[in-house]
């Protein structure tokens, strides 16, 4: 569980259980998620070109090799080498990335293999997808993502975004080794989880 402090720091409480009856990351096995997979129930149609990301904020120092997202509304026609999910640092640099060209084409949840990727406790990373296509896909987002993105954001600077657009980049191809964080653009954000 991150605690934000308001001046771009956070800290956190590892949770192994429950909390409240509710469960964590831990309950599935996970290492951290932008938020429980229960509330990713609408669908976020992806722009072309443009790196959607997710916080996730890490409450024990794990090395991760799975990144999940959920494909809600099947791509059609992915330009081949240009659909990727990856992880970046709280200060834009990439950690991972994979090509999914073959995830767009079938809905459910998908799962990518990194290669292991050390995450330290009490820091956040993004999560990032990028989609080129004749129509992009749609991944899970909660509802109140969809259409909300200045209040799921309040009170963040761009550089501490929990959800946005990478640099608020539009035409990649890839994900960037390196992005600018205090450049991210508010917007919506897909489920993701990493393990």
């Amino acid at each position: 569980m991150p605690l934000y402090f308001g001046d771009g720091t956070f800290s956190n409480i590892s949770i192994t259980g429950n909390t409240d009856g509710m469960a964590t990351p831990s309950n599935h096995n996970l290492a951290a998620w932008a938020y429980d997979p229960l509330m990713g129930v609408a669908n976020l149609n992806l722009t072309n070109g443009q790196p959607r990301a997710a916080a996730i904020y890490v409450a024990k120092s794990v090395s991760i090799t799975k990144i999940y997202w959920w494909v809600s509304t099947v791509g059609v026609t992915p330009t081949a080498g240009q659909n990727h999910v990856g992880i970046y640092d709280s200060a834009g640099n990439k950690l991972a990335s994979v090509g999914v060209d073959a995830d767009y084409g079938t809905t459910g949840l998908k799962t990518a293999t990194i290669s292991s990727t050390a995450l330290t406790a009490g820091q956040f990373y993004w999560c990032a997808i990028v989609a080129n296509a004749a129509t992009p896909p749609g991944v899970a987002a909660n509802t109140s993502v969809i259409g909300a993105a200045a209040p799921i954001n309040v009170g963040l600077p761009a550089s501490a975004m929990r959800f946005g657009v990478l640099g608020g980049l539009s035409t990649q191809t890839t994900l960037p080794a390196t992005i600018t964080p205090a450049n991210n653009a508010i917007s919506s954000g897909a489920w993701f989880a990493v393990a």
